[in-house]
């Protein structure tokens, strides 16, 4: 009849009974069999069960570091990207706030619209309203920058459409704008310029 029991205190594996199981090392269980042969082969076997437990356990922290470096990874190139298009200069949000701020302030466009003077996109079948929309572009190899967007104010029913076009400067690579041109929906339709500095260039 096989026998279930503990190491006892000061018995090492040479002194266990060939009919004894051997209980521990988490949890696993193996029973030995009887033989001179076998008498050799406990503290290897004991030293194997250790050794792939602790490969095992180091399997899984390495996999769990390779995931957390990629998420990182992620994380850091969506906030270096947000950043970025949040703050540089020549970013299309940027520049759209820009412009609709010389627009808001424009005496022309306050007497047309009334206050207070709002920008927005482009509007879905849905009624959302959209980012603004932007084209890059080359023109005798300088890169510009063309926005659209619409405004209103409190006169009812009544929008404007803001063209807005910018060029590179090839030494600060900063855009400059061209002009600013709102375009007033009203029959018939006129256009109030905001700023042109197309003679500049």
């Amino acid at each position: 009849m096989v026998t279930e029991a503990p190491f006892p205190a000061g018995l090492n594996c040479y002194d266990i009974p060939a009919s004894t199981k051997v209980e521990g090392f988490g949890g696993i269980r193996q029973g030995f069999k009887a033989g001179a042969a076998d008498e050799y082969s406990h503290p290897l076997l004991l030293l194997s069960l250790l050794l792939v437990a602790a490969m095992t356990r180091a399997g899984a922290d390495f996999t769990y570091l390779i995931v957390a470096l990629i998420g990182a990874g992620v994380t850091g190139g969506l906030l270096y990207v947000v950043l970025t298009e949040l703050f540089s200069s020549s970013s299309p949000s940027k520049i759209y706030g820009n412009a609709f701020e010389k627009c808001r302030i424009h005496p022309e466009v306050i007497g047309a619209f009334g206050e207070p003077i709002k920008a927005f996109g482009e509007t879905t079948r849905r009624g959302r309203r959209q980012h603004v929309a932007s084209t890059e572009y080359f023109k005798d190899g300088i890169k510009c920058l063309r926005l659209k967007f619409y405004i209103s104010g409190s006169e009812p029913r009544l929008q404007g459409v803001v063209h807005v076009d910018l060029k590179e400067n090839p030494e600060s690579k900063k855009y400059e704008f061209q002009y600013i041109i709102v375009e007033v929906d009203t029959i018939p339709r006129r256009s109030i310029i905001v700023e042109d500095n197309r003679h500049m260039h």
